[in-house]
């Protein structure tokens, strides 16, 4: 009898170790294999395809080895520019994108759209006076007067300021588009300024396409749709504004 109780006891004891070990084996594969997808993640941030990133961080199950999968999908939505997914991050964890310029300026401008005021004044109250882009803060604020029917104070905003390099050809980008609306040659020559400061910028192009439909000239349109497209290809708002002419170059 005693023989049967202890073969029973070392049979339970390689089943159970049988299990634990089953049990260690299975996590170590899923660590392993978590592991492996957020370093794929990170490299498809790093380069340059955060929507691909996005789509890696769903797919994957987490398991608790603790890593930061949270940091990394913020870090993914801000440079896809994911409006939907930032704001709400925004709604999750304020103080991430509030600590974030280019996420806040992202948020801030969702908020302005939607006329969403409290959110919006939140934000940038938070950063004023501590911008490490104010020709970015700039260019919101400028817009914050369009949208309440000043385009006047805007321009005189946008004036009263003046950058090196890149950050000038922000500002003069707004300018253009406020004296598109009474003169278009002016529109040009300021986009031309800005040109001369950051020729790889896709909204000096895209803009100049606009003047162009605008003055019916479609194949010269054509030209600057496909060449803001060229350098900014990730944006789907340039693919959509260059579809709009079907024209051959």
């Amino acid at each position: 009898m005693k023989r049967f109780i202890l073969i029973g006891a070392v049979l339970a004891c390689i089943l159970v170790g049988g299990v634990i070990g089953v049990r260690a084996w299975r996590k170590s594969v899923m660590a392993r294999l978590e592991e492996q997808a957020f370093s794929r993640a990170t490299l498809l941030v790093r380069g340059g395809t955060p929507l691909d990133a996005l789509a890696c961080i769903d797919e994957e199950p987490r398991s608790d080895i603790r890593l930061a999968w949270s940091k990394l999908e913020f870090e993914a939505i801000v440079a896809a520019r994911h409006i939907p997914r930032l704001i709400s991050a925004y709604g999750r964890d304020r103080k991430r994108v509030m600590e974030h310029e280019e996420a806040s300026l992202l948020a801030a401008r969702a908020f302005l759209a939607a006329r969403q005021k409290e959110d919006f004044s939140r934000i940038r109250d938070a950063w004023r006076g501590r911008e490490a882009r104010p020709e970015l803060w700039l260019a919101l604020d400028s817009d914050v007067l369009c949208f309440d029917g000043k385009p006047r104070e805007a321009e005189k905003l946008l004036r009263s300021r003046s950058f090196d390099g890149e950050a000038e050809a922000t500002r003069l980008i707004r300018l253009g588009l406020l004296a598109a609306n009474r003169n278009l040659q002016e529109a040009w020559s300021l986009l031309d300024r800005a040109f001369d400061l950051a020729p790889a910028n896709p909204e000096i192009r895209s803009f100049r396409a606009q003047i162009l439909e605008a003055i019916n000239k479609p194949a010269q349109a054509r030209v600057e749709y496909v060449a803001a497209h060229v350098a900014d290809p990730k944006n789907p708002c340039q693919r959509r504004r260059e579809d709009r002419l079907k024209l051959p170059v």
